[in-house]
This record gives structure tokens, C-alpha cells and sequence, in this order.
């Protein structure tokens, strides 16, 4: 379903005080729909001000998921992987999702599209991120693109499925893979193939 057009504004601003404007508006004109008020619960557990400093839950997930990065299930990781997911999907309030239905997996994906669009900003303007060395020397662009789109497929789809939480995170994995396209359309294929080719490998081991 077509979402309105504020609904677009909010999906692709990361202004966190911007975002509330636009929330704020749309729940004036609209009043406290069953979206609205899952925007604002999300809203209010995604956002915090710690000592000074902002916080986002969110991104505190994502990074949740980037520490999983390697590891598959057996005797001695299977405590790191179900504590770690615990704090991934209380920072994410995954409950909400579930508890909202159809709404809250829509909602759900349009938080976890803005998510990945705040993570590839960062990536972008992070100085030691995108360079060469040490600092020393910004790597091409084409190079920095083919670096998010690799974290984006270990986070959103490798980290997932060597977890076992693949199913769970079926709308995490797909808005994070929209946000990518969005941002990188011409060259979606360098996180599409990676993604192509983990299919290919895994019904290969099916049959």
C-alpha cells in the first residue's frame, strides 16, 4: 500500500527533533490512529538523552546485531546469542510489532528503513569509516559504497541466518535492504548479488 507522502518525509529524515515535528502535525491532523500511536511509542523508546548525550536505541540494536558478526550457534556461543538478542529486541521493542498486527510490521519496517538510512549517513560522514588509513586518505566513493553495502548484507541478512533469527527479523532484513537500494539504486547489486548468492548457497544445502 502506497504510504502518504509525510509518512515518506518521516521514513527518510534523521533529524531526530524534525521527526517529532512531523509526528506531531500529522497526529493533529489525523488523531491517535492505531500507526500513529505505534510511531509515537516507537518514537519515545527509540530516543533518549543520556548525560548530555542523545541516544538511539536503534542504532544501539543494529550495533546489537554487528557483534554477532561470525558467530553461529553451538555449545559455548548459544548464551551470547540469546543475550544479545534479548537486548536487540527490548532496545528494538519487538513486542510492539507483534502486538500490533499487520500496523505494526508496517510501522516496524518504516522505523528500521530510517535506521539504515542514520547508518549509512554515519558511515558517509564518518571520517575514519571512509578512509584509507588510519585517517590518512578518503577512499573512493564506489569503494565506500561497496563497504556499507557489505555491512548492511552481514548485519541484515548473514548475521540473521547464522543466528537463527532470520524468520524474526524478516522486516528488519527487508526495509534495512530498501534503504540501501534507495540510497545506492545504481548499485544495489553490490549488496543484491551477495544476497542472490547466500539464497543459491542455502538451497543448494537443502537438497
Amino acid at each position: 500500500m502506497e504510504k502518504k507522502p509525510w509518512v515518506v518525509q518521516y521514513m527518510y529524515e534523521l533529524d531526530r527533533k524534525k521527526r517529532k515535528e512531523l509526528l506531531d502535525r500529522a497526529i493533529e491532523l489525523e488523531g491517535e490512529t492505531p500507526e500513529n500511536e505505534l510511531r509515537r511509542k516507537l518514537y519515545d523508546a527509540r530516543y533518549d538523552e543520556i548525560d548530555g548525550q542523545n541516544v538511539d536505541y536503534f542504532i544501539r540494536g543494529w550495533m546489537g546485531l554487528f557483534y554477532l558478526k561470525g558467530t553461529t550457534p553451538n555449545v559455548f556461543t548459544k548464551r551470547k546469542i540469546s543475550k544479545t538478542r534479548r537486548e536487540i529486541f527490548s532496545d528494538w521493542k519487538m513486542e510492539l510489532m507483534e502486538e500490533y498486527g499487520d500496523v505494526g510490521r508496517d510501522v516496524m519496517y518504516e522505523e528500521f528503513f530510517n535506521t539504515t538510512k542514520l547508518y549509512i549517513d554515519l558511515c558517509k560522514r564518518d571520517k575514519g569509516y571512509n578512509s584509507v588509513l588510519l585517517g590518512l586518505g578518503k577512499i573512493k566513493e564506489d569503494t565506500l559504497t561497496g563497504k556499507i553495502a557489505n555491512d548492511i548484507f552481514d548485519i541484515a541478512w548473514q548475521v540473521p541466518r547464522d543466528t537463527g533469527m532470520a524468520e524474526e527479523l524478516e522486516v528488519f532484513t527487508r526495509a534495512a535492504t530498501d534503504a540501501f537500494c534507495s540510497e545506492f539504486d545504481s548499485d544495489r547489486d553490490l549488496l543484491m548479488n551477495q544476497v542472490r548468492k547466500l539464497e543459491e548457497d542455502q538451497t543448494a544445502q537443502k537438497k
